[in-house]
């Protein structure tokens, strides 16, 4: 995490992508998984799209 935190800083939130490749053949599901890696200080949930109106 040390190498990842000077980049959160400097360029914001970062993505990455897991990869496992025995997951489909365990499990059934896919086998990649995406994490997204914010500062301490960003909002603990992700704010929904306002909602249409009828």
């Amino acid at each position: 995490m040390a190498d990842v935190t000077p980049l959160i800083h400097r360029y914001g939130p970062q993505q990455v992508v897991l990869y496992d490749p025995q997951a489909k053949a365990l499990t059934g599901e896919k086998p990649l998984e995406r994490l997204v890696i914010v500062p301490d200080d960003w909002p603990r949930q992700v704010p929904l799209p306002p909602r249409t109106r009828d």
